[in-house]
């Protein structure tokens, strides 16, 4: 299952994650790298404990969402390459997202 919100970037559609993270690989096709002034961070799921970049970015859109300047974690999403990252409750409650699983569809609220 797989939802592309995030300007063209195939996500996962797994929305247990608590906090976004997007591939490193897959948002250098977009220009953004990392710099010596962005934080590592320590990320745990499934996986187990993971290391990721904590990146500050202008701003974020997936569906019809827009979000403004924040910062997002950068790092490993899928070995195979497959999903480019992961929704989180983080982005997801903040826009008030209504998914409907049945026919894979994310959109905003009441």
């Amino acid at each position: 299952m797989s939802w592309k919100f995030v300007q063209g970037l195939e996500l996962g559609g797994l929305f247990s994650a608590a906090q976004s993270i997007l591939s490193l690989d897959a948002v250098e096709e977009l220009g953004i790298t990392v710099d010596s002034d962005d934080i590592i961070v320590i990320c745990y799921g499934i996986g187990g404990k993971q290391y990721a970049v904590s990146k500050r970015v202008n701003g974020i859109s997936f569906g019809p969402f827009k979000l403004g300047d924040r910062t997002i974690d950068l790092g490993p999403v899928d070995l195979d390459g497959k999903i480019n990252g992961l929704l989180g409750m983080d982005m997801l409650m903040e826009v008030g997202a209504v998914i409907e699983l049945k026919n894979l569809l994310l959109y905003e609220g009441l």
